[in-house]
Formats: C-alpha cells, sequence, structure tokens
C-alpha cells in the first residue's frame, strides 16, 4: 500500500475515536498535501457557506466541528482510497451515506446518524480497495455494531445493520424486502423515496465538490 494510502487509514482510524484529538488529525493530514488541497474544496464548497475565509487546515476543522469534521474527513478518505477505482463506487457510496444519514430520525435513530453515515459510505470499500470487507474492519477501531453491519453479522438489536439492510434493499431494488424492513420502523415507502433523491442530489453535489 502507498504511503498516501497509509495515512488516509491512520486518518480513518483518529476520526472514529471518542474524543478528537485535532493536533493530531493536523499533523496527519499535513503529511499529503492532496489530502490537504482536497479538504479546502470541499470546506470551500457551495455545500457551506462560510463568512470566513479559511486561514488554515486547523481553521477550516474549528469551523467543521466534531461530528461534520468526522463524515467531511471519512468521504474524503474514501475519495482517496479510490482514487485509482471506478468512480461511480465513489458516488454510490456517497449516496448510501447521506441516504443511511436522512433516515436515522425517520427510523428514531437520530443518535446513531454520525455512525449510519460512516456506514454507507465505507460499505463499498471493499471493491475500493479490491480486498476482502473483512480484513479492512479487522484494522480499523470501529464500534461492534458498526463492523457487524459491514459485514453483513445484521440482528434484531443491531439497528445499524437493518438500516444497511433496508438501504442495500433499495438498492437492489427489491421493493418487497424494502418495504417490509421500512414497515418495522414506520417508515412508508414515499418516506424511502425522498430520503433517496435528497440522497442523490447530495452526492452529485459532494462529488463535484
Amino acid at each position: 500500500m502507498s504511503e498516501a494510502k497509509l495515512i488516509l487509514i491512520q486518518l480513518l482510524r483518529e476520526v472514529n475515536r471518542d474524543d478528537l484529538d485535532f493536533d493530531r488529525l493536523e499533523q496527519l493530514t499535513h503529511r499529503n498535501v492532496s489530502l490537504v488541497y482536497k479538504l479546502l474544496r470541499f470546506v470551500n464548497s457551495p455545500l457551506f457557506a462560510w463568512r470566513s475565509k479559511i486561514k488554515s487546515v486547523r481553521h477550516a476543522m474549528t469551523l467543521l466541528g466534531g461530528e461534520e469534521l468526522r463524515k467531511w474527513i471519512c468521504l474524503l478518505l474514501v475519495a482517496g482510497l479510490g482514487s485509482d477505482s471506478v468512480p461511480q463506487l465513489l458516488v454510490d457510496s456517497l449516496v448510501r451515506a447521506r441516504f443511511a444519514e436522512v433516515l436515522c430520525p425517520k427510523m428514531r435513530l437520530g443518535q446513531k446518524k454520525a455512525s449510519a453515515f460512516l456506514l454507507g459510505l465505507m460499505s463499498h470499500l471493499d471493491a475500493l480497495l479490491h480486498r476482502p470487507m473483512k480484513e479492512i474492519v479487522a484494522e480499523l477501531d470501529l464500534e461492534e455494531d458498526l463492523s457487524n453491519a459491514l459485514l453483513g453479522r445484521t440482528n434484531k438489536a443491531n439497528q445499524l445493520g437493518q438500516l444497511f439492510e433496508l438501504i442495500r434493499a433499495y438498492d437492489e431494488p427489491d421493493w418487497t424486502r424494502a418495504a417490509g424492513i421500512a414497515q418495522k420502523f414506520s417508515v412508508g415507502m414515499v418516506d424511502l423515496l425522498t430520503a433517496y433523491v435528497q440522497a442523490v442530489e447530495w452526492a452529485d453535489l459532494a462529488a463535484k465538490a
């Protein structure tokens, strides 16, 4: 694995810790000029509307805040990891990430929004890295429910796993299966369609940022 990808893996580990270490994140980011450029481009994209100009990587991180920083760095990491892969996989990852995030409040999983976003974003990581998902998950310090969801180990107690099953069913598309899972959470097909359209529109913007 190239040095650039090793740095990205280190960053992915850092943003999944309970307490973000901005000093550590800044040091790692500065080791990858391309990543700095991408981060600043995203922060200055139409998705945000900052009144002040970005002065530094640390300034950009501070403006984003913990949750948004975690989400956006993960997005940048997956985009970087997939730089030599099929671009459509990156777009699909973005759609799944935003789709999962938008569905969380509707499924009474609002406290899981950050994890849901990461779940969707990492769902194609095996194809992007050309490696088994089991190996990838073993290298990362992820919460148990998130790891199990990525590995397809779903049960009634794992709400992230059920959310992932719903997203995949809608992707296929398997309307009957998607409707069955959604019904358990009192989510209608119209809600699913609305959330999916929002996700596609957001992913299109993010991919161009």
